[in-house]
């Protein structure tokens, strides 16, 4: 009984710093999107169609150029980080890390200078472009060393400080945008720029707090090359990945115009929110799950999170796909409206994209990262010869269908191998009633799909009210859970009374009294 009282405590002090982690990284993930998407009226008014599409192959570009650079350094000062005790092993880890993030950053910047010319020519069919091409190179070498002040960050769980200078850095990349479109007509060159100073700006702030913390005497070039070792089979593993991402902008630059490329990037970018909606929960998440494992009944915690993974994302899914309609008529020009066609398919995509990253963590639990690379390329592999079959002749949706069978293939080859190495009591038949739920709450809006703004919305909320209802008729909620969210309820509802009333309740519930959701109470786990 005590160690079950343990066990339950431990728990609930886990779920409290998950929260709290993750809360300031949705918070910055939020603002993020919500900004993209408010300032989407002005974007789709000053640039065209084809002025998205050109945007779209400069990220090809700053994508492709980042592979020649990705060592993975952040990864490795992780992982040699925490294997130190000694404060001034670690602050040598730290600076070394940076000042290799600088030496590949100017490498990677003084290449963008002199190849930017070739690399038009290349992507573009003519050098018209170079100068943002240029532009875009040096600022993927300043965004090294900043990316590294980032991951700094996380390595001290400061995430209220990662929260705030996001933040900023989205402030200040937007100021400048409004500014170059609107007063100076940068036209298509204003993000580029944007993004340059704002990189710059970043850099150097990341460069003192790192210097002023770190003396530069302890830079160590065999504990660099020691990074470089250790972090260059996961950089091998990001080549795949952004094969899986970006490599049908290459076979569709060849099979559509400039136009649809451009339609087609705003949908990927919208679909794509489930796939950011994510990143907070794997911020913390692969940074805890082996503790989280070893901790009393962590295989079922694991087990458990796949399902709450794929609700969440099943649900968001749904959000997108009932009121994508909505949305976009009322933030972006009609040219640009026919993008809800290919936004739910999208966001289908990353739901299967992020189950399978998921399933592939099991490869880092059984210290086996290189089955990650592995997996990685299954589905590089499979998404190369769907684009070279299907987009020549379907276009856009043939890149549509390719990018979720590659994923699907990718997703459940991490499941299978993943099983067989070290095998989770998965919760097979809750992740059964999940999609079943999903599926059926979606049909509403799919098949009337009414023409009204108004209506759109009020159907959008009837088919999320669906899905609860739905998934509370086929008993998918678990006792503990049921309980955990009425404690929760409770709680909030006399926190609510307390300061309406001005003074707190005696029958509040404390933080220890409230159940993690997953967590059974005691006494019923038979």
């Amino acid at each position: 009984m005590a160690d079950t009282a343990t066990a339950v405590a431990g728990n609930q002090s886990l779920v409290r710093q998950m929260l709290k982690s993750t809360s300031y990284y949705s918070v910055a993930i939020v603002v993020q999107r919500v900004v993209s998407i408010l300032m989407l009226p002005l974007y789709t008014r000053y640039l065209t169609r084809a002025d998205y599409g050109v945007l779209e192959l400069l990220e090809l570009v700053l994508t492709l150029a980042s592979l020649l650079v990705s060592v993975q350094l952040s990864t490795a000062l992780f992982y040699y980080y925490h294997h130190t005790q000694n404060e001034n092993e670690r602050r040598r880890n730290v600076i070394t890390a940076f000042f290799g993030t600088v030496i590949f950053g100017m490498a990677a910047a003084i290449a963008g200078v002199v190849f930017a010319s070739g690399i038009s020519r290349l992507v573009f069919g003519s050098a018209t472009y170079e100068g943002l091409v240029r532009i875009v190179l040096v600022g993927l070498g300043l965004s090294l060393p900043a990316e590294f002040g980032f991951s700094s960050l996380r390595l001290q769980n400061r995430a209220q400080a990662f929260m705030m200078i996001t933040i900023g850095r989205v402030l200040l990349n937007v100021t400048l945008n409004v500014v170059f479109l609107t007063a100076l007509g940068f036209g298509v060159s204003t993000m580029p720029w944007s993004s340059l100073i704002t990189t710059c700006c970043l850099t150097i702030f990341f460069a003192r707090v790192t210097l002023a913390e770190n003396s530069p005497s302890l830079f160590h070039p065999p504990t660099l090359w020691k990074m470089v070792l250790y972090g260059l089979p996961l950089g091998i593993s990001t080549a795949g990945e952004v094969i899986l991402h970006f490599g049908d902008r290459l076979f569709l630059s060849k099979a559509v115009t400039l136009t649809d490329l451009g339609l087609y990037g705003l949908a990927y970018k919208l679909g794509m929110m489930v796939s950011f909606a994510t990143i907070p929960f794997f911020n913390y998440w692969n940074s805890q799950m082996i503790g989280i494992v070893l901790r009393p009944r962590g295989e079922q915690t694991y087990a458990r999170g796949a399902t709450y993974l794929l609700l969440g994302q099943t649900f968001l899914v749904l959000l997108i796909t009932v009121f994508i309609d909505p949305v976009l008529a009322i933030l972006v020009e009609p040219s640009f409206r026919q993008a809800a066609l290919f936004v739910p398919w999208v966001g289908l995509a990353y739901l299967v994209r992020g189950m399978g990253t998921y399933w592939s963590n099991t490869f880092l639990l059984i210290n086996r990262p290189a089955l990650v690379a592995q997996v990685t390329w299954v589905g590089s592999g499979s998404c190369l010869l769907a684009y070279a079959t299907l987009i020549p002749r379907f276009g856009l949706w043939g890149a549509i269908a390719a990018t979720l069978l590659g994923f699907a293939l990718m997703a459940s080859f991490a499941l299978w191998k993943g099983q067989r190495l070290r095998p989770f009591q998965y919760e097979y038949g809750r992740w059964a009633k999940i999609l079943v739920c999903g599926a059926l709450a979606v049909l509403p809006s799919v098949l009337l799909h009414p023409s009204r703004i108004t209506t759109q919305i009020a159907l959008g909320i009837a088919s999320s009210g669906l899905f609860l209802v739905l998934l509370w008729a086929l008993r998918f909620p678990t006792d503990g859970e049921t309980q955990t969210l009425a404690d929760i309820l409770r709680k909030l509802l006399s926190k609510s009374m307390a300061l309406l009333g001005g003074h707190t309740t005696a029958a509040e519930p404390t933080l220890a009294s409230v159940q993690p959701l997953g967590e059974e109470r005691a006494g019923t786990d038979d």
